[in-house]
């Protein structure tokens, strides 16, 4: 994939996963202004794969955490007593 194209849509992830986020409807606009055509987030193997054309670029996302999972690590004593 073309350098340039593959950092513009890490450049969408990142503002997705940042803490001012991005709204669904932006993310689909910003990855079709750059060809894109699907996308698959893949959060077990925190990943973001997007398909432009014949061509695929993958990207590392930040790791989901669930409140629960959250949770689940202050009980267990990394976080409190």
């Amino acid at each position: 994939m073309d350098t340039q194209l593959s950092k513009d849509i890490r450049l969408v992830w990142q503002e997705v996963h940042s803490p001012a986020s991005l709204p669904f409807p932006k993310t689909v606009e910003k990855l079709q202004s750059l060809g894109a055509q699907r996308y698959h987030i893949d959060y077990v193997a925190s990943t973001a794969t997007a398909y432009v054309g014949q061509k695929v670029d993958v990207s590392e996302i930040p790791a989901h955490q669930s409140s629960e999972d959250i949770n689940l690590g202050y009980r267990q004593g990394e976080g409190g007593n």
